[in-house]
């Protein structure tokens, strides 16, 4: 059993390689777990706010352009996420670039060079938002002890606008947040009993790999079991 991370909007692969004499079938059980556990913070002031649904999630989001920044106080130590998304004025498939500025305190800012494109899995929850939220890119920031003030901004000549989420990481995630993740496309799936519980797996062989699509920030627990033939 292993977790995966999942930093943005991915398709992951999954390749069962057997190199056992005797035949054999890797049995996968994929899982996406969140932890809910972590915190939103808003921001000490900010112009707009909407709402962006993803994969049935609804959240917050604060916009940002070159007009204006956003600031957070933190109190450390704690690990900060800063999620961005690109705001797109029409449905498109091709990548835009972007820059982020992130200061500390009274530091000089860090700089972020992002690229993302159209989410095919978010949408705004407003009847007066007619753009389209971007994948999700993230910042992380180890914040030290005591308290901080951090501050997002774009280039005073930015001619695109973010949408901006700020998070908390905090330790420990419950099974009871875990919900199973459904394959791009499987055709073998089977039942198997352990004990008095019963669980879904689906078939994986050289062959025959199993793909998923899923937006982050998120951990894939992925579970296998070899089975011997014979």
């Amino acid at each position: 059993m292993r977790n995966y991370t999942v930093k943005r909007y991915r398709k992951l692969w999954i390749v069962a390689l057997i190199f056992c004499v005797i035949p054999s079938v890797v049995l996968l059980a994929i899982r996406m777990s969140s932890n809910k556990e972590d915190r939103d913070i808003n921001p000490i002031k900010y112009s707009k706010r909407v709402i962006i649904e993803s994969q049935g999630r609804k959240n917050f989001y604060y916009h940002l352009d070159a007009s204006s920044s956003l600031s957070v106080v933190i109190n450390g130590p704690v690990l900060l996420r800063v999620i961005t998304r690109l705001d797109f004025s029409e449905r498109s498939k091709k990548s835009a670039p972007y820059t982020v500025y992130l200061s500390a305190d009274e530091n000089s800012p860090m700089i972020y060079n992002k690229k993302s494109k159209v989410s095919s899995l978010s949408k705004y929850i407003s009847s007066t938002e007619k753009n389209f939220p971007g994948r999700i890119r993230i910042i992380f920031i180890k914040v030290p002890q005591g308290k901080h003030t951090y501050t997002l901004s774009l280039d005073k000549d930015a001619k695109y606008a973010l949408k901006v989420r700020f998070i908390l990481r905090q330790k420990g995630t419950s099974n009871k947040n875990r919900a199973k993740l459904t394959p791009d496309k499987s055709d073998q799936f089977i039942q198997l009993k352990t004990g008095k519980n019963s669980s879904g797996y689906y078939l994986v062989n050289k062959n025959n790999p199993l793909s998923f699509t899923a937006e982050g920030h998120n951990q894939a627990k992925i579970i296998t079991r070899l089975v011997m033939q014979g």
